[in-house]
């Protein structure tokens, strides 16, 4: 059945079957969804007995992460395999970008994948506006002190295995005690946990009933309800366990799938020789300009602001580099190692002449991964020239 399958895709759709789009993306969506169903049932298990910290480091990271290294691995074979320089002869020459653009979604799908869990979590999060849940932290906090002397006897006599009867009546318990707990019902059943919620009647007829000694009915679950109520203000700022939902992650995994594809594209653009040769020019690149600085900082004993003198330096060595790719007299495989290199070096070329402190750091991340595309994209018609279609 696969073998119809996949030779459907060799046929009718060529290009997916080159990036491999009828494996992979099936895949990730199973997988995504066994881990957010994992995360969904183990809720209580994991929130109760962590902080919010804790949860993104679950004994669910380590098989996360080998399915994830095991499938970036298999899918950069088959790329090196089957989408490499020779195949791209038999595609148009359109398909660069697109196979750029695809390579830079599945290694983000693989990025995310680590939080597939936490994000299970998320069908527990009662959505507030910020003004809602300002107004609700006010009221739970208000009525904080009710609680307490509970709270704080209930961990007493857990960490006390010797400790006094549970049953023992609090005589501190005010007799308002109940009358606030009426009043405090219905915010405490929005945040209420979803698989032991009551009704309002039935909270409303457990709270006029209880006795003032059934303390820990009160203690577990306005301890539990509070945790909720923290979920839902962690999902609203996007940090906690949510915080892959925000900008600064998404823009972190974006810098890293860009680079990998960036190298994946160049990998399968360019020969083996070559790619060598730029990754060790590449490597060389920095340190040249290092011990150029600072042999000039030690011979002339220099002193004062060195950012003019650095930068110069790395401008010098960049148009020596570009200089070299160009000449004749340099074998080619040398030559094309050094232009790929400076396709390379890119990112770091414009962080060199970046003041940092004048600038955001998420505009930063996303000038970085913008440099990289359009390098890329630039590239690309480089490589078409040399390797797909060459004309020396």
């Amino acid at each position: 059945m696969f073998k119809k399958y996949d030779q459907y895709f060799i046929t009718k759709f060529p290009r997916f079957w080159v990036l491999g789009i009828h494996i992979y993306v099936p895949v990730l969506v199973i997988l995504y969804s066994i881990f957010m169903l994992v995360g969904f049932f183990t809720f209580d298990l994991e929130l109760y007995q962590r902080n919010a910290w804790e949860l993104m480091y679950t004994p669910l990271v380590l098989p996360i992460s080998l399915v994830c290294i095991m499938l970036a691995i298999l899918y950069v074979v088959r790329q090196i395999k089957f989408n490499n320089k020779r195949v791209h002869i038999k595609l148009p020459a359109n398909s660069r970008l697109g196979f750029f653009l695809f390579f830079i979604l599945f290694f983000l799908s693989l990025e995310y994948l680590f939080f597939a869990h936490n994000m299970g979590y998320r069908f527990y999060v009662v959505e507030k506006s910020e003004e809602q849940l300002i107004m609700d932290d006010s009221i739970f906090y208000e009525h904080y002190n009710d609680f307490y002397p509970y709270i704080y006897e209930n961990n007493r006599l857990n960490q006390d295995a010797e400790g006094s009867e549970l049953g023992r009546t609090n005589t501190e318990y005010d007799s308002n005690i109940r009358t606030k707990l009426i009043k405090l019902a219905p915010l405490m059943l929005k945040y209420w946990d979803k698989k032991t919620k009551p009704s309002k009647e039935e909270l409303l007829n457990h709270l006029n009933k209880m006795p003032f000694d059934d303390k820990y009915y009160l203690v577990d679950n306005y301890s539990k309800i509070r945790i909720n109520f923290s979920l839902c203000t962690d999902f609203q700022g996007r940090n906690g366990i949510f915080h892959y939902r925000s900008a600064e992650m998404f823009l972190i995994f974006l810098i890293l799938a860009t680079a990998l594809a960036m190298l994946l594209l160049v990998v399968c653009s360019t020969s083996a020789a070559d790619f060598g040769w730029a990754l060790l020019f590449a490597a060389l690149a920095p340190t040249v300009v290092g011990v150029t600085m600072g042999s000039l900082v030690l011979l002339f004993k220099l002193d004062g602001n060195f950012l003019f003198m650095f930068r110069f330096i790395i401008l010098l060595v960049l148009v020596v580099m570009i200089r070299l790719s160009f000449s004749q007299r340099i074998n080619k495989s040398i030559r094309r190692g050094l232009s790929i290199s400076i396709h390379l070096l890119a990112p770091l070329l414009v962080m060199a002449f970046i003041d940092f402190d004048h600038i955001k750091e998420k505009t930063l991340m996303l000038l970085v991964s913008l440099v990289m595309i359009a390098s890329t994209v630039f590239y690309s018609v480089y490589y078409e020239s040399k390797y797909i279609n060459p004309s020396e």
